[in-house]
């Protein structure tokens, strides 16, 4: 993604001029949408929440009903990204509810499997288990691979909070055997990080850290700084559990790369450093 870092504020100031204007908007909205991911995964966090913003206004006055539900789930990303599980929640309900009004099985199922993730982290568990079978069931049923496969993680946690353990591990098994079947390395490190995650809070570290481990290295590849972070702060409680001095170098490199994507600030990186065994820092409770 280093187009992204050499190109990427450019783009960013071009695109409100194109959602402005008849000419430009359908080139603006397409870059809005595609630019999403890159900016996620750069931990451009706040840039993605601004430019969907700008994106929702511009769709509502010419109404772009698809554009309107492409930028409200955009924006449920982007707050949940920030920890702000109310207002992702309430982003993706309006993206789920127009898509279904546009007849759109894909682009629901996506909104819905989103959906979900807010809610767990309220404590809706019933209403995220809803959303993520039907989601599961709409991706099945249109033959989307990939995003089954997330369901199935987004159900294992889930089934984690209820603390339904045997059927958590068998939808992470189940979502990570669809993703190495698809050789999609990047989301089959984030399907290992879960199962790692599962593993290290019921009692098994060694474990955890091999699984932590192959999905830092595929995070890595992938360019996935913030899942790079996530890891190397589960090796950090891993190898604590262990018993091993590695745990601070590996809190000490998660924290770097938070301070870097901004979702820490240098004061709150120190301030958790001090800590004998750190708290987990929120922007990584976020992911797990």
């Amino acid at each position: 993604m280093a187009w992204l870092d050499a190109e990427g504020d450019n783009l960013l100031s071009v695109i409100p001029q194109l959602l402005g204007s008849r000419d430009g908007y359908a080139l603006g909205a397409l870059l809005c949408v595609n630019l999403s991911t890159p900016l996620f995964v750069r931990g451009r966090i706040h840039e993605l929440l601004a430019l969907h913003q700008r994106f929702l206004e511009a769709a509502r006055a010419g109404q772009d009903h698809e554009g309107q539900a492409d930028a409200h789930n955009h924006l449920g990303i982007a707050n949940q990204g920030l920890g702000r599980a109310e207002a992702g929640a309430t982003h993706f309900e309006r993206a789920a509810s127009l898509w279904k009004e546009l007849g759109r099985d894909d682009r629901e199922a996506r909104a819905l499997s989103n959906l979900s993730i807010p809610y767990r982290w309220l404590g809706r568990l019933e209403e995220s288990m809803r959303c993520v079978l039907h989601a599961i069931e709409l991706f099945q049923r249109l033959g989307r691979r990939g995003p089954e496969a997330a369901n199935w993680d987004s159900l294992g946690l889930t089934y984690r909070e209820l603390g339904r353990l045997d059927d958590c591990l068998r939808a992470l098994e189940r979502g990570l055997a669809i993703r190495r079947e698809l050789e999609n390395d990047q989301e089959v490190g984030i399907s290992l990080s879960h199962l790692a995650e599962t593993h290290l809070r019921h009692g098994d570290p060694a474990v955890a850290r091999e699984q932590f481990e192959q999905a830092r290295r595929l995070a890595v590849a992938a360019g996935d700084r913030y899942g790079e972070a996530l890891c190397l702060w589960g090796l950090g409680q891993a190898a604590h559990a262990l018993g091993e001095p590695a745990a601070r170098e590996h809190w000490v490199a998660s924290a770097g790369l938070l301070r870097e994507l901004r979702l820490m600030t240098p004061k709150e990186a120190r301030q958790l450093l001090r800590q004998r065994v750190p708290a987990t820092p929120s922007a990584i409770r976020r992911r797990t």
